[in-house]
C-alpha cells in the first residue's frame, strides 16, 4: 500500500463515516479499486478508531459534561444539567 493509497482511504473513511452510508462498504470498494491486498480489515480497524479518536477529541467537552453527570444520577439529584444530558444520552442509545 502507498501512502497515496493510505491517503484515499482515510479520506474516504473520514468523509462517508457520517454519512448514512457504509464507511466499510467504501473502504473494501476502494481497496479493490486500488488493488491494494495488504493491510485489509486491520488497516480499515485503524482508520475506524482514528475516526472516533477524532470525534472524541472534538467533543471532549460534551463528554466530560455527560462524565459528571454519573455521580449526580447515583446519587438521586436528577435535575442537574449534567444528569439530564446523561440521561438522554442514554435513552436515546438504549433503542
Amino acid at each position: 500500500m502507498t501512502i497515496f493509497d493510505a491517503i484515499l482511504l482515510g479520506i474516504v473513511q473520514g468523509l462517508s463515516e457520517f454519512l448514512p452510508i457504509s464507511s466499510s462498504g467504501h473502504l473494501i470498494i476502494l481497496h479493490d479499486w486500488l488493488g491494494v491486498t495488504e493491510g485489509g480489515f486491520a488497516f480499515d480497524a485503524v482508520l475506524q478508531f482514528a475516526t472516533a479518536l477524532a470525534v472524541a477529541m472534538y467533543f471532549w467537552r460534551d463528554i466530560a459534561a455527560i462524565l459528571k453527570g454519573f455521580p449526580h444520577v447515583f446519587s438521586g439529584r436528577f435535575t442537574t444539567p449534567e444528569a439530564r444530558i446523561l440521561i438522554a444520552v442514554f435513552s436515546a442509545t438504549v433503542p
